[in-house]
């Protein structure tokens, strides 16, 4: 299938500036001691001339349900993307900091940081904006196959498997 859309992928760095507690290390009470690796939010925005779409993945050890609607609803209230059309989702890095929850879905050894929460969603949205205007025109081409092999199951012995991988492609005019 092949359709032309409108896209464009922002990548913004929400590397905190300073020391932090690392997520998901309950016995390592110490701060992180530098950056040995930068941390990201990648976003792909589609705009098919009907709806605008926007995926974001950060890189952190995970995001709770009160942070992922207020970057939804930052993100609807400043650009026409509704945010019903909004993903937001973690790498689930150990590799990121800790702190960053309104909601404790894990347990952890910070309360929550509001101040790095709001850089980071201010990043976010700036993200956005920017992808808004640099959207450019797109092919689209969407492929699936079975593979065997590739995966498991963890919680269940001999569970069931998805075995369809589905990929997408983009190609601008560039390729």
């Amino acid at each position: 299938m092949i359709k032309m859309i409108k896209i464009s992928v922002p990548k913004v760095d929400i590397t905190p500036s300073f020391n932090i507690p690392l997520g998901g290390y309950l016995e390592r009470t110490s701060l992180s001691i530098g950056v040995h690796d930068p941390l990201y939010a990648r976003s792909l925005v589609i705009d098919d001339e009907e709806k605008t779409t926007a995926i974001i993945s950060l890189d952190l050890l995970a995001i709770d349900r009160k942070i992922t609607e207020e970057i939804r609803e930052d993100i609807e209230g400043s650009v026409e993307i509704n945010k019903e059309n909004i993903m937001v989702t973690a790498t689930h890095t150990h590799a990121g900091p800790d702190g960053i929850f309104k909601e404790s879905i894990f347990a952890s050894i910070s309360t929550s940081n509001e101040h790095l929460i709001s850089d980071i969603k201010v990043k976010i949205k700036q993200s956005i904006l920017n992808a808004m205007r640099k959207r450019k025109t797109a092919e689209v081409r969407v492929g699936k196959i079975i593979v065997e092999g590739a995966s498991a199951n963890r919680r269940v012995k001999n569970g069931p498997v998805d075995k369809q991988l589905i990929s997408m492609r983009f190609d601008d005019n560039t390729g």
